[in-house]
């Protein structure tokens, strides 16, 4: 319990980890230019029949000049807008406010900015979630690398200054609000996604916490599992398909847990090694379907609305109501979560002796299914 306490914890620290990078990757850029314009220098002075003294002199003084610049990278200035009348996100504006002496130790100044009195001009910008960290395109710009970076994210507007929303949902804060997007269900339950792939170690350690919490409360939610998997886990996705194709057999849970039992051994041969030890009926067709387009598109559908409508980059993501999107890596976690979105239905989304799991550990006994993802 300790070891999931600790998972736990890391995330709920809210340290800015992609502020951290930001500044690293400006780091890098400015030492690659300063090694060039050392080397530079260097064939100044020691060219062979340079007798030039004052040149030499002058190349040993700008070598010195940029040995102290590479010691002192400039700050980076971003800016984070938030809604200072949402419940849901306020207690994560105020732990990166409190970061702030720690941010400035890594050369970046975040700019809160309230955006609660003006949200119809802040949709028109271009956003469409609360808190949003932005960096203007002159900023990023003082840096090729950066300016490289930060356009693979969302484009968007602050006030006619044309800049770049980052997504920092798991790396900077642990939830945020969509202003575009819901999902109610008619009965009154949440409709809860978690969006994970099978190679992520935080969902493997998370994974029979939730199925107890999604056994224990399905009075309160409906829980659907998605696939979200990541470029940095190269079998994250054939491994998604493979349990669509377990689904078709009608197998998804018990493969799913197999799957991240299995977490840092995935392959074909396991993903048919697992669809044999769990019973699926006929292995010819889930050894054809793995080579299906079929359930590669639903792949590819999580993936998309994952990624594009509510911009996750990490795993695992929980989404409420296609409204609410945050970070829980326990069921405590998920409750806590739960019960800042929906603070008038805490009492449902709590634990209690009987409901809580009693290990983090995966369990080879049978799970609850999670509510099937449609096909299209």
């Amino acid at each position: 319990m300790d070891e999931q306490k600790q998972l736990g914890n890391t995330l709920d620290r809210t340290t800015a980890f992609i502020g951290f990078a930001i500044a690293f990757a400006l780091l890098l850029a400015f030492a690659a230019y300063f090694v060039v314009q050392v080397n530079q220098l260097n064939n100044r002075i020691s060219t062979t029949g340079n007798t030039d003294v004052s040149d030499r002199l002058l190349a040993i003084e700008n070598r010195l000049s940029l040995v102290e610049q590479a010691l002192t990278p400039p700050t980076v200035k971003l800016k984070l807008f938030y809604d200072s009348s949402d419940n849901f996100t306020k207690d994560v504006v105020e732990k990166i406010a409190a970061a702030q002496a720690q941010l400035a130790s890594q050369n970046l100044q975040i700019t809160l900015s309230d955006r609660s009195k003006d949200m119809g001009q802040y949709r028109k910008d271009g956003f469409n979630e609360i808190p949003a960290l932005y960096i203007s395109k002159a900023e990023a710009s003082r840096d090729p690398v950066l300016l490289k970076s930060v356009q693979q994210e969302n484009q968007a507007f602050d006030g006619n200054i044309e800049g770049f929303r980052i997504e920092a949902l798991g790396f900077v804060y642990d939830r945020k609000r969509m202003l575009e997007t819901e999902c109610k269900l008619p009965a009154g339950k949440v409709n809860l996604y978690q969006f994970t792939n099978f190679e992520c170690p935080f969902c493997a350690a998370m994974y029979p916490q939730l199925q107890n919490y999604v056994a224990t409360h399905g009075n309160a939610i409906e829980f659907t599992q998605r696939h979200l998997p990541l470029k940095s886990r190269p079998n994250a996705w054939n491994a998604s398909i493979a349990s669509e194709c377990a689904r078709d057999q009608g197998k998804f849970d018990a493969f799913s847990q197999a799957a991240y039992l299995a977490n840092a051994n995935l392959s074909t041969a396991k993903y048919l090694e697992i669809a044999k030890a769990i019973g699926v009926a006929d292995m010819a067709k889930f050894t054809t379907c793995l080579s299906d387009e079929k359930n590669g598109l639903v792949v590819n559908r999580d993936f998309t609305e994952g990624s594009l409508t509510y911009g996750l980059r990490s795993a695992p993501i929980f989404v409420a109501d296609c409204k609410y999107a945050f970070v829980a890596l326990t069921e405590q976690q998920l409750a806590d979560q739960l019960c800042k979105a929906y603070p008038d239905k805490c009492d449902k989304f709590a634990l209690t002796n009987a409901t809580a799991s009693p290990t983090p550990a995966a369990s080879p006994s049978a799970t609850p299914k999670a509510s099937p993802t449609p096909k299209p």
